[in-house]
């Protein structure tokens, strides 16, 4: 699985050994301090507060 932005893109691909993946919070906002997530048909914004607190809503 593959998160690509303008800026960069990040491998999610867990190691075989792992059986979870970390994403540092940069890496998948970018510059940006909102994005969409698709996830089962359903649209989600993940935000990034003033205080550095992140925040998902449907």
């Amino acid at each position: 699985m593959m998160f690509s932005n303008k800026a960069n893109t990040v491998d999610t691909t867990p190691a075989k050994s792992c059986s979870e993946v970390e994403i540092n919070s940069k890496d998948l906002l970018g510059s940006n301090k909102r994005i969409k997530i698709r996830h089962e048909g359903q649209l989600y914004e993940l935000r990034l507060t003033r205080l550095g607190k992140l925040i998902l809503t449907k």
